[in-house]
């Protein structure tokens, strides 16, 4: 029995949790992996995987078997790595996962400038905002926001963190004013919102004195922050938005942060991959250059919140809209109140 391959069997079964699975990753007969691990547990006078109709489960005597096989193996593969390299150059194909957003407005650059140092790499890139489970689908190395948590087994390592601010367009500024406060949002403001049900009536912002849930009057809704991005470009109102994505638009003047003393929770995106002891060399290469490049553009620092200020007959507008949406709010009040009274009258009399 070549006991080192079996461990290999074994670990890949435990981990694709089907013995067809483990069969087609490592391209062998569904008889030879069963044979395997069949051998495996022969040398060791216990059973190592429990199956039924649809699973396959493991003790925790089995479980520390597992890990302490995953070592083993670990620990030969590197020595092998090791012995062979003969060049600091890296190759193969590389598949990596990312979420839509961060993959278009800050990872993209980066792994331009990782091809351009290795040429003979091949990266194969996905962008999905869905999870992504890195042995079921085959991904060498992931992006994920650790708001979605980390799956058993896998190990993460902090990117970034990005604050989230509120931005808007000089344009509608200058139609409808500078918010001075959290309140004014949900009066004399329209905001472009996502439609996850937690924020669509009320946003949570951390300023001066602590966390503040203010209420919103949400004028759009989407499921993607870059179409609310481009919304707020285009003048239509105001929305949150992570530094990542808008260094470019804050520089070139097309949008401008407002409420600088306020933000909404930061952002965290992790790398996440299968291996703390050991990583192929294409696999560092990378984690190495996006956390060099990372470090690299903050230290360069985010764009300067710009001050701005409307002009003259701007600012006249943007008080006419003020005091006509509050006189709406007003009259709504006072019609309920009106309603109400006359209720009470109608009920009185019968």
């Amino acid at each position: 029995m070549d006991r080192l391959q079996s461990m290999r069997v074994f670990v890949k079964v435990a981990d694709s949790g089907s013995f067809v699975r483990a069969a087609e990753r490592l391209e062998l007969n569904n008889a030879v992996v069963t044979r395997h691990v069949a051998d495996l547990e022969a040398h060791l006078g216990a059973k190592l995987l429990h199956r039924t109709t649809r699973t396959l489960s493991l003790t925790e005597v089995d479980r520390a078997y597992l890990e302490k096989c995953r070592t083993i193996l670990d620990e030969i593969d590197e020595a092998d790595a090791i012995a062979s390299a003969r060049t600091t150059q890296v190759s193969g194909l590389l598949r990596l996962a990312a979420p839509v957003s961060f993959g278009m407005h800050a990872l993209g650059p980066m792994l331009m400038t990782f091809r351009e140092k290795h040429p003979d790499m091949v990266v194969d890139l996905t962008l999905t905002d869905r999870p992504v489970d890195l042995i079921e689908d085959g991904y060498d190395l992931a992006l994920v926001w650790e708001s979605l948590g980390l799956a058993q087994g896998l190990v993460g390592r902090r990117l970034r963190s990005d604050s989230v601010g509120l931005y808007a367009a000089p344009g509608y500024l200058e139609n409808f004013g500078i918010p001075e406060g959290p309140d004014e949002l949900g009066e004399a403001h329209f905001c472009l919102n996502l439609s996850h049900t937690d924020v669509r009536e009320h946003w949570m912002l951390t300023g001066p004195a602590g966390a503040v849930k203010t209420r919103v009057n949400s004028g759009f809704f989407c499921n993607h922050v870059d179409m609310l991005r481009l919304a707020a470009r285009k003048g239509c109102g105001i929305t949150p938005l992570p530094d990542f994505m808008v260094r470019e638009d804050v520089a070139a003047g097309l949008l401008v942060r407002v409420l600088p003393d306020y933000a909404m929770p930061p952002l965290n995106v992790s790398l996440v991959y299968l291996s703390r002891k050991f990583m192929q060399a294409k696999v560092r290469a990378l984690i190495d250059h996006l956390v060099e490049e990372t470090e690299r553009r903050i230290a360069n620092g985010p764009q300067e919140p710009r001050n701005f200020r409307p002009a003259g007959k701007s600012l006249e507008k943007a008080a006419a809209r003020a005091a006509e949406k509050a006189a709406e709010n007003a009259a709504g009040k006072t019609a309920g109140k009106a309603a109400a009274g006359g209720l009470a009258k109608t009920t009185a009399v019968s």
